[in-house]
């Protein structure tokens, strides 16, 4: 048997490298990664669409790499070690820096100073796609002076700087670059807001000169959240630390308690599991097929460090942004999720109960000449106000008689037993999927209203008790109610 060494087209595996799913904010966050595995105190991101030549830089005052380190580095599979022995060691197989940058443009540079030595080199798409060959640009000094963040570079003892330059992606789907080139990196700052949030206090990252929030998605130093004992999990000879946290009800929280979790909007998709390697935020707002996404669960979060030699057994990618549950761990954790549940659902209910009561009844509670009460339904509600408007005179009048007739027939004793007896658990309707068909139903009926008037009206409907529930998803049906418009 003989061997041979067979070098793979360029051309061709460049179609795969820039396709391996990154959006612009996990790509920027591959690349702080590096600088933080560099021990970078500093980082700075800036970028500039208006420019013929767009860019955008990352710069960090770590310790900067030797020529011999640069090349590796942009080697696809690096040499680099990333075995976890090193506390800030964030990589995972050596691609990180040329998928990550490679998936946003064409051409990126690197530029890195060590010991008053300075090295440069590229990735260009173009030129690799033209030679079909891997031959890495190397810079000289004079092709740097004039790069975006050089000067920057030079007035610092180490450090490094990567350009993207190029955009071909944002160029291919949109037709106004310099508004989504914007967007991406307002987005791409709030997404290293969280990922980085455990670093906030030794590592300050800047976007355009301005420092990014901290955010404490668990509200760790304050009393009015519930905070679990820090425990752990064991895998062979490897502990996995987990803590779970329960936030105050919304009408509980502080300006700075909103700003800390990422704004009142954000609870609902961000509860769940939360996972680590090395404090970098993997994984959030999932519950990992381990629960369902739910109104009543939306304070609990379980945050979970998973050891970077673990990397394997949690099927850890290589863009750091999927994970799944090993089966022996998950059964470890069911008892944790259902107690960060239930804890959640109480607090959910017991301090929500004023605020979610509603203004406008589904029933009208009366009281007849003879002294009986009498339950009607409220027919001003927005449902059947809409169906009557859709419905013909001789439909509206049959639609009356069934109303009448659930009313005549409401099963009051029987409701009585139910109530009273405490080992039945009656369903209040307020389950994710039926909440989910609410807030269709409610873009349905807004859909047939003029435009400049759905909002106010939307307002109007959210104080009736069988749609009050939806408030923080007032947003979400607009946008729904102008889809449905738009598609009639």
């Amino acid at each position: 048997m003989s061997l041979i060494q067979k070098t793979p087209s360029a051309k061709k595996m460049l179609v795969g490298l820039r396709s391996m799913g990154y959006s612009f904010s996990t790509a920027l966050a591959d690349i702080v990664d590096n600088s933080i595995a560099a021990h970078a105190s500093k980082i700075w991101i800036d970028s500039e669409p208006q420019d013929k030549n767009t860019y955008l830089y990352i710069l960090d005052n770590g310790t900067g790499m030797n020529r011999d380190k640069l090349i590796d580095a942009l080697s696809f599979g690096s040499d680099s070690d990333h075995d976890g022995s090193d506390f800030l060691d964030l990589g995972r197989f050596g691609l990180g820096l040329n998928t990550a940058s490679l998936s946003q443009c064409k051409r990126f540079y690197v530029i890195t100073k060590q010991q008053n030595e300075i090295n440069g080199g590229y990735w260009d798409v173009d030129e690799l796609e033209n030679s079909d060959d891997w031959m890495l640009n190397i810079l000289s000094l004079d092709e740097m002076e004039w790069l975006p963040g050089f000067k920057k570079l030079l007035e610092l003892e180490t450090g490094t700087l990567v350009i993207w330059k190029k955009f071909d992606k944002i160029l291919s789907t949109t037709s106004k670059f310099e508004t989504s080139f914007r967007s991406r990196v307002a987005e791409a700052k709030k997404h290293c807001e969280l990922v980085f949030h455990r670093f906030y206090d030794e590592i300050e990252i800047r976007f355009n000169d301005a420092r990014i929030h901290r955010r404490d998605p668990f509200l760790t130093s304050f009393d009015n959240a519930q905070h679990r004992t820090e425990e752990y999990l064991k895998y062979g000879n490897q502990k996995i630390n987990y803590q779970a946290h329960i936030l105050p009800h919304t009408s509980s929280l502080t300006n700075e308690q909103k700003d800390l979790i990422g704004g009142v909007e954000t609870m609902r998709s961000e509860q769940g599991f939360y996972l680590y390697r090395n404090r970098r935020l993997i994984i959030w707002g999932n519950w990992l097929h381990m629960n369902s996404r739910s109104e009543f669960f939306k304070l609990a979060r379980i945050r979970v460090d998973i050891p970077t030699t673990l990397d394997f057994v949690w099927n850890l990618d290589v863009k750091k942004t999927s994970a799944v549950i090993p089966d022996s761990l998950r059964d470890q954790l069911w008892a944790v999720v259902e107690d960060a549940s239930k804890t959640s659902t109480r607090t959910y209910r017991f301090k929500g109960e004023k605020e979610y009561s509603g203004k406008v009844k589904v029933w009208n509670r009366t009281k007849t000449r003879e002294g009986e009460i009498k339950y009607e339904i409220n027919d001003s509600l927005p449902l059947i106000v809409y169906l009557k408007d859709k419905l013909g005179e001789e439909d509206s009048v049959l639609l009356d008689s069934l109303l009448k007739q659930i009313v005549d027939y409401l099963p009051k004793n029987q409701l009585n037993v139910d109530i009273n007896d405490t080992d039945v658990k009656l369903a209040n309707g307020e389950e994710q999927d039926d909440l989910d068909q609410l807030v269709d139903q409610l873009a349905l009926v807004l859909s047939g209203l003029p435009p400049i008037a759905r909002a106010t009206i939307c307002d109007k409907y959210l104080q009736y008790e069988n749609y009050v529930l939806l408030k923080e998803r007032r947003e979400e049906i607009l946008k729904k109610a102008d889809e449905y418009a738009t598609n009639r």
